[in-house]
């Protein structure tokens, strides 16, 4: 089986929990721009792929995280960007990109992250900012 959907806008990253003390006990806060990408993304799954049955076994996961060209920049370099001939190094960073798409599918596309094997992210430019996730079952061969 197969699923693959678009999460609109520029990538987002999972951010660091915030710690905080109550007397005797310490708190732990995900910040609310984490939580807000982290719906967008789970949302935009159920929206493009319905309610589908969560995935099984081993999966490969592809997320394609595709930015906006910095505002002012050169003709040549803007189609070099354009044509992949210059990838984005800024941030968020791929793991973190990778992090929040993953913890957002949790009990949603499949049972736990930790279903994923095979990882490849991808960061681009493109005129239109979002991530694009294609997640596949690896098929179990049996011998």
């Amino acid at each position: 089986m197969r699923y693959q959907f678009v999460v609109p806008g520029e990538p987002g990253s999972k951010g660091r929990p915030r710690f905080s003390n109550r007397g005797k006990y310490v708190s732990v806060h995900t910040p609310p721009k984490t939580v807000e990408y982290e719906n967008l993304v789970r949302l935009s799954f159920m929206e493009q792929c319905g309610t589908p049955s969560m995935l099984e076994g081993s999966l490969e996961v592809k997320i394609f995280a595709y930015f906006s060209p910095p505002k002012k920049v050169s003709k040549v370099k803007l189609n070099k960007m354009l044509a992949n001939e210059i990838q984005p190094q800024k941030k968020p960073d791929s793991d973190n990109i990778a992090k929040v798409v993953l913890d957002s599918l949790n009990k949603v596309a499949f049972e736990d992250d930790k279903q994923v094997s095979d990882l490849h992210v991808f960061k681009r430019y493109a005129q239109k900012p979002c991530v694009m996730v294609v997640i596949n079952e690896i098929k179990e061969s049996e011998e």
